[in-house]
């Protein structure tokens, strides 16, 4: 797990990574910051968000860290004393739908626990931690809840803009070359991808003359995640291609 902030000799095992500082958690490891963080009502701010159901998940995780950072210091604990923060994490953490804030509100418990107050409420609220106060580990008591996901029914669908239906109409040949280049899109397959796209242009070097099939292919570059070498490679791939008017009428319709 996270190991101490700065200096901590336990950084020097690779089991341990460098928790990066936060902006709040900083403010408040002084008088002067918890002033300022108090007038001006963030903190309020993250409390509400983060007890709204209705609130973007990614929403409610940033705003569960910057209660965690601020209430890991001595001061900073403080703000999250005078509110029930605590029991909303401990219940979000063992009873929440969305599993990625589950794990969030474990972590930032963890980063709580390095305050000694904090374990105190903790212990009180069923949890517990190693004596190692740099730990930054929290976990139940009883792991039960923690561990159960409620029964859900799953129904998957393609994303709105997929381009999977655009090409269900090509003919096999276009649609082997547009299924080849979102291929190298994925580290694991993308050495076959290269050679399968090496063999398709010597074996039909005219598809790769298209402005039309030059058309998908920035179309999936939009889509999907390419890695530079990658979009070098595609846009070297199709140097053949000229633009004919026809083509650029074609684009205005």
């Amino acid at each position: 797990c996270f190991g101490g902030q700065y200096g901590n000799s336990l950084l020097a095992d690779s089991n341990f990574v460098t928790l990066p500082p936060h902006f709040y958690g900083e403010l408040c490891k002084t008088k002067d910051g918890c002033a300022l963080l108090r007038s001006s009502g963030h903190f309020e701010e993250f409390i509400r968000v983060i007890q709204v159901d209705t609130t973007q998940p990614l929403a409610r995780r940033a705003a569960l860290w910057a209660v965690g950072h601020i209430g890991s210091s001595e001061l900073g604990f403080e703000f999250v004393k005078e509110t029930d923060v605590l029991n909303v994490m401990t219940e979000m953490a063992q009873t929440s739908p969305v599993l990625s804030l589950r794990g969030t509100c474990s972590y930032v418990l963890g980063l709580l626990s390095r305050n000694e107050r904090a374990r105190e409420m903790l212990d009180a609220l069923g949890w517990d931690f190693p004596s190692d106060m740099n730990a930054t580990i929290a976990v139940p008591k009883d792991p039960t809840k923690f561990f159960q996901v409620p029964a859900y029914s799953f129904s998957g669908s393609w994303a709105d803009h997929s381009p999977r239906y655009a090409f269900d109409n090509y003919s096999d040949t276009r649609r082997e070359i547009v299924k080849t280049i979102c291929d190298l899109s994925n580290h694991v397959i993308q050495k076959t991808a290269f050679q399968t796209l090496t063999r398709l242009k010597q074996s039909y070097p005219t598809f790769f003359t298209s402005p039309f099939l030059l058309f998908d292919v920035y179309h999936l570059l939009e889509m999907y995640h390419f890695r530079l070498p990658v979009r070098r490679y595609l846009h070297d791939l199709f140097d053949g291609v000229e633009f004919a008017s026809d083509f650029l009428a074609g684009l205005d319709t």
